[in-house]
């Protein structure tokens, strides 16, 4: 199935997500990366993995690190952002003032059990191959990543019937991560 895009005011920005699996909206509430990794509104029988890439080391750490952990640079700071400073019990360091991942505070309310979710920081330019081998519950790529990466990183959660949530502006074009949202009516369309 083609991915579906959503730009739905219940977020505060669009998502995109693969239409053969959970979208990003979800009843009209968002589903965040942060909700995913805090047991939020999904819900999970495991706890749940996740990634939030970017394009590059500097680029990840100054876009969702900020938005989920707050301002890179303002260590004292950390825990303003999405995940509060009391969910978050372990952060692992990356590039300067970046973190290569965290350990968050999941569940623990109504039926769900207390657990530990795991949030990894990549990067596009280490390449596919970084991307291998894990089971994750979602992926947040932030800016538009290769093919190869995007292919990869919807892998990762096809185990778990995970969320891809995607957030770009195309200023690639037409590039083929940006068709894979349109049909061949909607490409053909544009050409008139």
């Amino acid at each position: 199935m083609r991915p579906v895009l959503s730009t739905e005011n219940a977020c505060s920005w669009p998502a995109i997500s693969s239409a053969r699996q959970e979208p990003a909206v979800l009843n009209g509430r968002c589903i965040s990366p942060a909700a995913i990794l805090r047991g939020g509104k999904a819900r999970f029988s495991t706890r749940p993995c996740g990634w939030a890439p970017g394009v590059t080391a500097e680029g990840t750490r100054d876009n969702p690190q900020r938005i989920l952990i707050g301002p890179p640079q303002q260590p004292a700071a950390w825990g303003t952002g999405m995940i509060p400073a009391d969910a978050i019990l372990i952060m692992g360091r990356g590039a300067p003032h970046g973190l290569d991942s965290v350990v968050v505070r999941h569940g623990g309310g109504g039926d769900v059990q207390a657990d530990e979710s795991v949030l990894s920081f990549k990067s596009y330019e280490k390449g596919r191959e970084k991307w291998q081998g894990e089971t994750l519950r979602g992926v947040w790529f932030d800016e538009e990543p290769p093919l190869d990466i995007y292919s990869e990183g919807l892998t990762r959660t096809n185990a778990t019937g995970g969320i891809t949530i995607v957030t770009f502006t195309p200023l690639l074009g037409m590039s083929d991560v940006v068709l894979l949202f349109l049909s061949a009516e909607e490409v053909e369309g544009m050409g008139r």
